[in-house]
């Protein structure tokens, strides 16, 4: 989130254990069917959030929180200051380079020290242009983790997903998004944006 001219880039991820993956989807088209197809039936992006689909994506973001307070997902993020990002220095000049290293390093952190003993990880990303393959990140992963006692080999597999066919992406989008809001105060923010954001912080 917040790829233009704010100052702070928000990653993040949804982590769900895969036997509650397929019931949380359902609920979040539950969601869609409930509210005017031609709301419904558009991709849900933070960026795309107007009046029209307010009560929406609460309902929406609320399926997150709901299965949360079961212990069936959990959310977790990094945000950054793009200010300091140098990527001439240090990533050859590629963003995408600079990009995939923050990548590694939520999913280094944030994920594989805290679920690689217990749990095999499939990793599902927005899919975005990109030169390179983001598996190149799995055994980087599971060596860094195996040099600090992690030996299970976590990581199984790192693939792009179309957001458009995954409901988890297009809610993580909303989570992030949020997440943007807080960390890039700005005074010209649309009112159903801030309202939006009120009710995702609360919850």
């Amino acid at each position: 989130s917040c790829h233009g001219g704010e100052h702070f880039l928000v990653i993040g991820g949804i982590a769900v254990p895969f036997a509650h993956v397929s019931s949380i989807e359902e609920r979040l088209r539950a969601v869609r069917v409930s509210h005017p197809k031609h709301l419904a039936e558009s991709e849900v992006k933070w960026s795309k959030s107007s009046k029209a689909v307010l009560n929406f994506y609460k309902e929406y973001s609320n399926v997150f929180f709901d299965a949360a307070a079961k212990g069936e997902a959990k959310f977790t993020s990094l945000c950054m200051d793009k200010r300091t990002f140098n990527h001439k220095a240090y990533n050859d000049n590629d963003p995408d380079i600079g990009f995939n290293k923050m990548v590694y390093q939520l999913l280094l952190h944030k994920v594989g020290k805290v679920w690689g003993d217990t749990h095999r990880i499939t990793v599902k990303l927005d899919h975005r242009t990109s030169k390179d393959d983001p598996d190149e990140l799995r055994p980087m992963l599971n060596q860094h983790l195996r040099r600090q006692g992690i030996e299970t080999f976590p990581f199984k597999r790192i693939e792009f997903k179309d957001s458009k066919k995954s409901e988890l992406i297009q809610l993580n989008d909303l989570l992030i998004g949020t997440l943007g809001a807080n960390y890039n105060k700005r005074d010209d923010r649309a009112a159903h944006k801030l309202e939006l954001a009120d009710h995702i912080t609360s919850r």
